[in-house]
């Protein structure tokens, strides 16, 4: 058996994204739903957030070091049980200071050490992130697909 195949997960995760903006905060709150294929329960999780820049002047141009690159905040997240034994009960939770900087309008790099809270959680994670934003990338899909139909 190769190792590619041994570690193969086949799932369907849904995940409800909710966010509210207040005087610069964001506040994030997201629930999770999680079902491997196999016949296994849906499992579920939650995260909470709330960040803001460091500051909220705009930039006068590229700025990647000013202070506006630059969001802080704290998250927490864990697990919810399944749908079999739903609750808090035995699962998962975290508290986690976090850092992005985005040195350009599409680059974002994110950092967040976090800290286990119940006796079922490693007691300690690094979470790494890289993303890139790509302007207009739903409607140019959408406008290849409707080329295809026609």
């Amino acid at each position: 058996m190769s190792f590619e195949s041994k570690w193969k997960e086949r799932e369907i995760e849904t995940k409800l994204i909710l966010a509210s903006y207040f005087k610069g905060w964001t506040l994030a709150e997201n629930l999770i739903a999680v079902k491997d294929v196999s016949n296994v329960p849906w499992e579920f999780g939650y995260t909470i957030g709330i960040a803001r820049p460091l500051s909220f002047k705009p930039r006068s141009g590229p700025c990647a070091l000013c202070p506006q690159a630059f969001d802080v905040g704290v998250e927490a997240f864990g697990g919810l049980g399944t749908a079999t034994n739903f609750g808090l009960h035995n699962t998962s939770h975290y508290i986690a200071p976090t850092v992005a900087w985005s040195p350009g309008h599409e680059l974002t790099f994110r950092l967040s050490p976090n800290f286990g809270l119940t006796d079922t959680s490693a007691r300690f994670l690094l979470r790494v992130g890289v993303s890139y934003e790509i302007d207009g990338f739903g409607p140019a899909v959408a406008s290849f697909f409707r080329a295809l139909g026609r």
